[in-house]
Parts: structure tokens; sequence; C-alpha cells
């Protein structure tokens, strides 16, 4: 390349059971992008699907939230504990909110 030194950081990785993980199990809705994205449960491991793609595998970073092929996705939960929203960061587009549907 150019002679440049890149570093970059290790992500570190939490490990969820398969109960832990189907708590984000659900539809979440987006009005920004007009998309809905399915995370289920398959083998127990936690994947998300959107539209005719092929489904994504999850990976667990710390409570609450997960790697998607380097998007990252921050689950937000109500006083009780109860799962409402994620929001979406992915690149330079950062902070889009997805509402779970059921």
């Amino acid at each position: 390349m150019n002679g440049r030194v890149r570093s970059l950081d290790r992500i570190s990785t939490v490990s969820l059971s398969s109960w832990e993980l189907s708590a984000y199990a659900g539809e979440y809705y987006s009005d920004e992008l007009d998309v809905t994205y399915r995370f289920y449960m398959e083998g127990g491991d936690l994947k998300l699907k959107i539209r005719n793609r092929a489904p994504i595998s999850l990976t667990p970073l710390e409570a609450d939230q997960f790697d998607a092929l380097g998007d990252r996705l921050h689950f937000e939960r109500n006083a009780s504990g109860k799962i409402l929203q994620f929001r979406l960061n992915a690149g330079r587009v950062t902070n889009i909110r997805f509402v779970k549907k059921r």
C-alpha cells in the first residue's frame, strides 16, 4: 500500500444463551427506510432476514448490541426490560430507528 501502518481494534464478543437471544426475535419496522427487518432463531443462532436477501447471522458484542456484517445494531428496552426497538449504524448512515412490531 502506501507504507502506513493501520491498526484495528479487536471486537470482543459476549456469549448469550438461545433463550437470551430469542428475546430479540420479531419484526422491526423503520418509517425512515420503509422496511421491515425480521429476526429469528435458527440452530441456536439469531438471524436477520431483510426482504429477499440471504439471512445474516448476528454476533453479540455486548449488552443489547450486535454486529451484522459490519453494521451495528443497538437494541433498546423499557424500564421492565422488554425490547422495544433498535437503532442501526451502517457506515455513514447512523441512528436509523426500527420499532418492534411483534
